[in-house]
């Protein structure tokens, strides 16, 4: 649903800061109200992918905001951290917090008053520990964006980290002189203001027969329960968009089991009670999945997807669901190739005629062409020569990455038989190579970062590889059990 900047912001301010239950009706009269004409259908639409909001039964509705506000999670702080008198936040507050805000910008309270920030040096694998819940694959980006690390260039060591790096936390010495917060203590928390990431902290004391009468057995509990819904969360979700929305389905489902005065820490969790869960490869990311197993690409939490083109790429890539960023980007390579004939974009596209027919061909040409009309009077080739060479790479690999989708296309009833984690690649290939083209559509200045990009389409070219042949080969092994003669 396209609607005006200014108009979007303040339809997002409402999800973000509202934590109250709202129905489908209410959202569509917030949208009247600001002057905006949707068809409930539509709002159900918005609301069912927008980032903020659960959707319940009985097209009823929260946000994350409503969802985790005020809701108990806890912090043990490890010893390493305790000698420097700080806590690392890294992803100690998954999933409770709006994850648009960087982890050093969250920030922490006790009695009212805001905790100071401070930087701690650790060695470099215990740094990228507090920030594995993000995703190992992603760790050291979060490392090298932390302000902390502002005087090393990550980027230029490809992310190879030195011994010894800093991490952002914040002050605990208020919470030793105050209220006696001592070594193997925890903190307990909750999140004040979910926007803004405010997170209110309380010491929990952690000794004597506190602990081992009332509070151990309630956390060894704890780690049971967390283990068990975790396990019923994949069957029911699968593996999930990242680590961060598995734990928010979890913990939003069973706050009144989790988000308990008992809790323990997910990290805790991980590292020391897992029996069963652990952190998997998925293709070229990570995921919480049964420890030990593959995480699938098919399972029946989505087997239905693959006919949906809201939800399955090889179904969004046609003419009438490719986005016009796409187009476009075609159409500026062009361009910086110093052509003028948008024939020659089609087998760019689509090298295999066969997934062309003539009205088809047609009507993407005349398509091409009313948009190259409009393009190419603000097109600058000299202003274009940063982002020409990264443009017509990340579009050579679209296609070839496409077409391959286009092949798998037809086997929607058999996707189960194909390899899992080359399937699963190939996804995450599409989905990394179309976001790629729509960062170079929205930032066509981006000479500063090109290298860092070209880097990435190397990256991507290279597990493209990989997985082609194997995927190939599928295609051929399933077409030809098709077509089998049966006697």
């Amino acid at each position: 649903m396209d609607m005006p900047e200014k108009k979007q912001e303040l339809v997002n301010r409402f999800l973000r800061t509202f934590t109250h239950y709202f129905t489908l009706k209410d959202m569509t009269r917030i949208f009247l109200s600001l002057g905006i004409k949707a068809k409930e259908q539509e709002v159900r639409e918005f609301l069912d992918s927008n980032p903020y909001v659960f959707s319940l039964e009985r097209e009823m509705y929260i946000t994350k905001a409503g969802a985790f506000t005020g809701k108990l999670f806890s912090i043990h702080p490890t010893s390493r951290e305790f000698d420097q008198k700080m806590v690392v936040i890294g992803h100690r507050c998954i999933p409770f917090v709006n994850n648009e805000i960087a982890p050093s910008a969250i920030s922490f309270f006790s009695d009212g008053q805001m905790l100071k920030s401070v930087k701690g040096s650790f060695d470099s694998q215990t740094v990228l520990g507090f920030y594995s819940l993000f995703g190992e694959e992603y760790a050291p980006q979060y490392v090298a964006a932390d302000p902390a690390n502002a005087e090393f260039n990550l980027v230029v060591s490809d992310f190879e980290l030195p011994p010894r790096i800093f991490a952002t936390g914040f002050d605990i010495t208020p919470l030793i002189e105050k209220h006696g917060f001592s070594r193997g203590d925890r903190l307990l928390c909750s999140v004040s203001d979910w926007d803004n990431c405010c997170v209110n902290v309380m010491v929990c004391h952690e000794d004597g027969n506190f602990v081992e009468n009332k509070s151990s057995d309630a956390r060894v509990k704890w780690y049971s329960n967390l283990e068990e819904h975790l396990i019923n969360s994949f069957d029911r979700h699968g593996p999930c968009d990242s680590i961060e929305s598995q734990l928010e389905t979890v913990f939003f489902e069973h706050a009144d089991q989790l988000c308990i005065y008992q809790c323990g820490s997910i990290s805790e969790y991980i590292e020391r009670h897992a029996r069963k869960v652990g952190i998997e490869f998925f293709g070229v990311e990570t995921r919480l999945w049964k420890k030990g197993e593959t995480v699938p690409a098919v399972g029946p939490w989505n087997k239905g997807d693959f006919t949906d083109p809201q939800k399955y790429p090889a179904r969004k890539h046609s003419f009438w669901a490719t986005p016009d960023f796409i187009f476009d980007q075609y159409i500026l390579d062009m361009f910086f190739r110093r052509e003028k004939d948008c024939s020659l974009i089609i087998p760019r596209m689509y090298p295999s005629e066969k997934y062309l027919n003539q009205n088809y061909r047609e009507e993407l040409l005349l398509l091409l062409e009313s948009r190259s009309a409009i393009l190419s009077e603000e097109y600058n080739w000299f202003a274009d020569r940063s982002a020409g060479e990264l443009r017509q790479k990340a579009l050579d690999l679209y296609t070839r990455v496409s077409e391959l989708v286009f092949k798998i296309d037809s086997f929607v009833t058999g996707l189960e038989k194909f390899p899992q984690q080359e399937l699963v690649i190939l996804s995450q290939l599409y989905s990394h190579v179309t976001h790629l083209l729509q960062v170079i559509s929205d930032n066509p200045d981006i000479e500063g970062e090109v290298g860092d990009f070209l880097l990435s389409v190397d990256g991507m070219n290279w597990n493209f590889e990989e997985v082609r042949g194997i995927l190939e080969d599928a295609v051929d092994k399933n077409r030809h059990d098709r077509f089998k003669v049966i006697k």
